[in-house]
């Protein structure tokens, strides 16, 4: 009797577990097509939301490429996801004036998804704070996006691409060359990049770039500066200029799905032949088998490293004075045999198994791994001051001096309207805490 008893206790529990199991992953799924999710920001400690398109067949044992569309001024995630099919604003008949035909508003097309078009790809846009550009806050809030839509799906890290239009097209330049290794192509539409990123053009070496302006956008001289840049650096450059149009050319650069079938094309490649790397700041310090470990924050910092041949390496660097090349998994690095680099003339021989670094000391090269004392600049502390906005931080006001209910309230509203964050869109979506400083906490 015990025995059956004991038979049925843990066939019940077995039952039980897997029925917990079964709800859960069932709890999870999303239906298909296009909806809204959000991740928790860092920054601000808000929930931020984002626009996704999940493939109609969609399964959950595949792994998807991934698109991230950037939004221009004055828009939104939702407006963002559907100017990535090529969707725009409907036309409709003026209730009020017979017969005459007016596009609906940004705020009419933002409230509902209309049909898009079946791709084999989850498609994300991320509200980004609004109209803040695509740097500090708003581009955390991207690979903050990217990192949760990770932990939501299975996503083909080889596949991730990134396009955007107006201002995210110019945030698409900035984080395809600050990061390139992340993205398999970049997709800039009619792109106003933002300050910081003429010098950073050489970064897409590795890089498929496509790029779309009309010949009557206020952008098109710019375009067509970046069209010089990108075909002198990269062999995989496309340019498509259209004819008598203007900062809208993005409904014919995402017209029936073209986008998505120019990124099939391409697969990140994390170990290229040569890397060329450009950085001012550590927060960009990497870039596929290369690192930045010093370098003079502010100042920018280039290096040129070329696989020769099997084992051999020639570097040629600038303003900077220290790095590390990672070669495990290279195919023209064998680690069983010495190899031999030659860094700005000066040539080593080395035997690894992973990476090799060097380091300036007196101004030459040395097969040194730098070691930063405690005064160092590096990554979250090397500035500008405005970085330090761009992490998580509180807003406090004083209460010392007995002051009266009104002086504290003007000190509370004069804090307050420091954190008012505004820019060329408005009221800028960041909203950090407003304490007292009796209300400071460790944690804070």
């Amino acid at each position: 009797m015990k025995k059956i008893i004991s038979v049925f206790w843990k066939f019940s529990m077995a039952v039980a577990v897997f029925t917990v199991i079964s709800f859960s992953a069932s709890a999870q799924r999303l239906k298909p097509g296009p909806q809204d999710l959000s991740f928790f920001s860092k920054v601000d400690e808000t929930d931020q939301p984002y626009a996704i398109y999940i493939p109609k067949s969609f399964d959950e044992s595949k792994k998807y490429p991934l698109v991230v569309f950037l939004h221009g001024a004055w828009s939104n995630h939702r407006l963002g996801l559907r100017r990535a099919f090529g969707q725009g604003n409907i036309a409709g008949t003026d209730f009020i004036v017979p017969n005459r035909v007016v596009e609906e508003t940004d705020l009419e097309a933002t409230r509902y998804w209309p049909e898009l078009k079946d791709v084999n790809y989850i498609v994300a846009a991320p509200l980004a704070r609004g109209t803040a550009g695509y740097q500090g806050i708003p581009e955390q809030d991207v690979y903050e996006m990217l990192d949760d839509i990770k932990s939501r799906f299975s996503i083909d890290e080889e596949r991730i691409y990134l396009t955007g239009l107006s201002m995210g097209g110019g945030g698409t330049i900035w984080l395809g060359l600050t990061r390139p290794d992340v993205w398999a192509a970049i997709a800039p539409c009619c792109p106003a990049p933002p300050d910081g990123s003429n010098d950073l053009a050489g970064n897409a070496c590795n890089l498929p770039v496509h790029l779309f302006v009309g010949d009557k956008d206020f952008l098109y001289k710019t375009a067509l500066e970046w069209k010089a840049k990108f075909e002198t650096v990269t062999p995989k450059f496309n340019f498509i200029e259209y004819p008598g149009i203007g900062h809208n050319s993005w409904e014919y650069a995402y017209k029936d799905g073209f986008i998505f079938e120019w990124f099939s094309q391409f697969t990140r490649d994390l170990f290229p032949q040569q890397v060329k790397f450009s950085t001012k700041w550590f927060k960009y310090n990497k870039a596929y088998w290369v690192k930045f470990d010093n370098l003079t924050p502010g100042t920018l910092a280039t290096i040129d490293a070329k696989f020769t041949g099997t084992n051999n390496i020639e570097i040629t660097t600038s303003g900077l004075d220290a790095f590390t090349l990672s070669l495990a998994g290279h195919s023209m690095f064998n680690p069983a045999q010495k190899a031999a680099a030659k860094v700005d003339g000066k040539s080593f021989s080395f035997k690894t198994s992973d990476a090799v670094s060097f380091m300036k000391v007196n101004g030459a090269w040395s097969n040194n791994k730098f070691t930063p004392n405690l005064t160092s600049k590096q990554p979250g502390a090397e500035g500008p001051m405005y970085a330090a906005a761009t992490g998580n931080h509180v807003y406090v006001y004083g209460t010392g001096g007995n002051p009266s209910r009104e002086e504290l309230a003007a000190r509370q509203a004069e804090i307050a309207s420091l954190s008012d964050w505004s820019g060329m869109g408005g009221r800028i979506m960041v909203f950090p805490r407003i304490i007292s400083d009796k209300d400071v906490r460790q944690s804070d």
